[in-house]
């Protein structure tokens, strides 16, 4: 009996293509969950002339922060750099999830739901957990959320990035946007651009950003942000003890 010619490549592109069709299907899906979740979490309205105690006011009544703070009786020891970063991600998503249902310009999706839409696009590679619910896929950029539009079927509008630290290369973040535009095509807008989350004071050569990077700035600084979170991890680590 001859043995049927090998084709690795078109295998590989049909996996990819069905991969593709079905996660076309699950954007409705996680659009519709998304709603849901705003529903029973709100949001963090994005004032201007808010101030921090303001901010984790409200934060510590969500269920994100009720998420966190059982993450943190779990620990023993609770790193700074993971704390901060987490109470960051979670603060900057809810107040840009406010500013983008406020100008009905779509609808952002959660860091744990858009990991949950990565992990459909790259069912081979392996999600990694870290502390404090901190997760991400090995070897792919998995942004901190996306913007998806309201019409149907949705597309991606923005990638999102949240960060106290914005002095990375923005070059890393871009290149992860354009390979997953290349790979699936048909999920993104043909203008889709990096949504930056940062802290007010943030020093940059804004007229040298590429035209496709977007910051809104926060009203506090890193330096505020970072003082007030260590506060409240104290708080929290002596509830704890």
């Amino acid at each position: 009996m001859t043995e049927r010619p090998r084709h690795p490549h078109r295998g590989i592109q049909f996996i990819r293509r069905d991969n593709q069709e079905r996660a076309l299907g699950l954007l409705s899906d996680l659009l519709k969950a998304q709603k849901e979740e705003l529903g029973k979490d709100g949001t963090i309205p994005w004032l201007r002339n808010s101030n921090l105690d303001d901010i984790f006011g409200l934060y510590i009544y969500t269920r994100r922060f009720a998420r966190l703070e059982q993450e943190v009786k779990k620990l023993t020891t609770i790193q700074k750099k993971s704390f901060l970063g987490k109470c960051f991600q979670d603060i900057a998503y809810l107040m840009l999830s406010h500013l983008v249902t406020e100008r009905k310009a779509g609808l952002l999706l959660s860091p744990e739901t858009t990991l949950t839409l990565y992990s459909r696009l790259y069912p081979e590679n392996y999600s990694e957990r870290h502390k404090l619910g901190l997760s991400s896929l090995r070897n792919v950029s998995v942004p901190d959320g996306v913007i998806l539009s309201l019409e149907r079927p949705p597309l991606i509008t923005a990638s999102c990035e949240y960060t106290l630290c914005p002095n990375e290369a923005w070059a890393c973040k871009l290149r992860g946007l354009k390979i997953a535009k290349e790979k699936f095509p048909n999920f993104f807008a043909k203008d889709v651009f990096l949504a930056a989350v940062v802290p007010s004071g943030y020093q940059t050569r804004e007229t040298n950003l590429p035209e496709d990077i977007q910051l809104f700035k926060l009203n506090f600084t890193g330096d505020a942000f970072g003082a007030a979170a260590l506060d409240l991890r104290h708080s929290l680590t002596q509830a704890v003890a």
